[in-house]
């Protein structure tokens, strides 16, 4: 394993410019990690019997240890009966409760069919308290992390309602999909993650299934900041990729492409979030690294000796813009419709 990071100069990141395409990337260091209020909502239905619910078992006890005391989190399990650990709440991320925590998580036996829909409204009750004890988690991320191996089976299971019922429920939430193994629905997961602030990932029914687990979680453990807008000003970029993120995770990089008019030197970038206590705004105007097809200047020098790769700016504008363009068609399109012959899903 190689683990390696990249210099940046500049706070507000490095852009790269070639042939009239940029490319931002926004990675800050430095910044004081937000407290979370996060959900565990786990599937422990009668297809986690066995290997899947020992590796959840083995990855979550992982990740109850690594909690932060600033942190608040709680743990629903379901079946075609939904329970949560502790009612109507979060709680505080302290040694005891982290320790009875990890008991109940011990105790957790597989069996019964899949509510996924009574599951997601569960955990939107208590990631969105009541309006008389909201303001005690202003300044906590909310994050449901959310693992299922079937399809909704019991309650409702016409995934359109689902949606709709999650995005009304879950507001402000980010909500991480992870699909455990082939009979997950992965394509409802990621329509509820793409509805609700998140992301949707696969978990290989494999050896390293907890430790899959435990990586994804890592990913989403530490916010930096939330609601990240990206903005180009002075007209200087068009056609520009998706530049307003949910949050910005430790160890994560933010990335937006654009085309930018002819002779820009420099792009002046204004970066409006929210940290640990408050909303900051900034504005600076970030040198360009330009290159040309003959050559290159700035860091993008190794990019001269290796054919085709100058035009890797444009390529990621391409990638991005499509990539969009396909989750624009997903979000709009009944699943049902989506099957490829063969019952691929495209």
């Amino acid at each position: 394993m190689i683990q390696y990071d990249v210099a940046l100069r500049d706070l507000m990141g490095e852009v790269q410019v070639h042939d009239g395409y940029f490319v931002h990337y926004f990675a800050p260091k430095g910044l004081p990690v937000v407290p979370k209020d996060v959900i565990f909502v786990i599937d422990v239905s009668g297809s986690m019997i066995g290997t899947k619910i020992k590796q959840t078992k083995q990855a979550m006890s992982t990740i109850l240890a690594d909690l932060r005391e600033g942190d608040h989190f709680n743990i629903i399990t379901f079946s075609d009966q939904v329970h949560t650990w502790k009612r109507g709440r979060t709680v505080r991320a302290t040694r005891q409760n982290v320790r009875d925590a990890k008991e109940f998580v011990r105790r957790i036996i597989a069996e019964g069919w899949t509510n996924i829909n009574a599951a997601l409204l569960s955990a939107a009750q208590l990631i969105n308290p009541p309006s008389s004890s909201r303001h005690l988690a202003s300044h906590r991320v909310p994050l449901v992390i959310f693992l299922t191996d079937g399809e909704a089976t019991i309650g409702e299971t016409a995934g359109d309602t689902i949606l709709t019922n999650a995005r009304k429920a879950l507001g402000s939430a980010s909500l991480f999909g992870l699909a455990f193994g082939d009979d997950a629905d992965f394509l409802l997961l990621k329509r509820l993650a793409l509805d609700n602030r998140g992301v949707a990932r696969m978990v290989y029914e494999d050896a390293d299934a907890a430790l899959q687990l435990k990586g994804f979680y890592d990913e989403v453990a530490s916010p930096l900041l939330s609601d990240v807008q990206l903005s180009y000003l002075d007209d200087q970029a068009f056609d520009v990729t998706r530049s307003l993120f949910p949050n910005y995770f430790q160890g994560s990089e933010l990335v937006v492409a654009g085309k930018v008019k002819p002779g820009v030197k420099d792009l002046k970038i204004s970066m409006s979030a929210t940290d640990s206590r408050q909303r900051v705004k900034m504005e600076n105007r970030v040198l360009t690294s330009q290159t040309e097809g003959n050559g290159s200047v700035d860091s993008l020098d190794c990019l001269a000796n290796l054919e085709g790769i100058p035009n890797a700016v444009h390529r990621l504008w391409a990638y991005f813009t499509i990539k969009e363009l396909l989750q624009a068609k997903l979000n709009t399109t009944d699943p049902g419709n989506s099957e490829a012959p063969g019952g691929q899903s495209h």
